[in-house]
């Protein structure tokens, strides 16, 4: 099957799926619903499966569908699950007073996109990538991951922006080193786990104290 999935064959698929990862990316700094963000980032997770799969056929690497399962079960249904759950919890489904509106954050986000591909084709960057446009991506998603914590104030937004930075790390990662070994992965996916689970009760208990999630809120706690 790898003989079949060339280079060739397989970079106009990547692609597609790179514009959705972008496209997810956009539509995250563009949504107040934090459900509807939870599933545009699980549709993000998904491409990055569908991505891993691929690369990992088109190098007939084994080891990436291990990684492609581990990324399925965190990134696809764990983490969307549990942070459904606290938003539930919480009862707040909605960013009411971002720091920056959504349409300049899209508009931001856009411009970082246009400069990270305008920038690797002046300076090729993308020579050490198998796959140029996906490596443009990465990086791009890495910058929207951060804009996404700075322009909101809910700390379940800022979460799901950390997740976001996470999904450019892990697509930098698989297309310039085609993978990474399975215990490191392993360890990242825990740490993963371990973060939703602190940052869900903490999003709690901002919750509880301050009948709110904006972690602005906080600022009440000087003395």
């Amino acid at each position: 099957m790898n003989n079949f999935l060339t280079q060739e064959f397989t970079t106009p698929i990547i692609s597609y799926f790179t514009v959705v990862l972008l496209l997810m990316s956009i539509l995250i700094t563009g949504s107040n619903r934090l459900k509807s963000i939870v599933k545009f980032y699980l549709l993000q997770s998904s491409c990055l499966v569908i991505i891993t799969l691929i690369i990992g056929f088109s190098i007939n690497n084994p080891e990436t569908l291990r990684i492609a399962i581990i990324t399925l079960l965190g990134k696809c249904i764990v983490i969307p699950l549990a942070l459904n759950f606290v938003i539930d919890k919480s009862q707040a489904n909605k960013e009411v007073v971002p720091i920056i509106s959504p349409s300049t954050t899209v508009l931001i986000a856009s411009a970082l996109i246009a400069f990270v591909y305008g920038l690797s084709m002046t300076q090729n960057f993308g020579r050490i990538a198998y796959y140029p446009g996906l490596f443009n991506a990465a990086i791009s998603i890495i910058l929207i991951g951060l804009l996404i914590m700075i322009s909101r104030k809910k700390a379940l937004t800022q979460i799901i922006g950390l997740y976001v930075m996470e999904n450019g790390i892990f697509a930098l990662t698989l297309d310039t080193v085609f993978g990474m070994p399975f215990v490191v992965e392993m360890g990242i996916s825990l740490d993963l786990f371990i973060g939703v689970l602190i940052m869900g009760v903490w999003t709690l208990r901002i919750k509880q104290s301050f009948d709110s999630i904006d972690v602005s809120k906080l600022s009440k706690l000087k003395g």
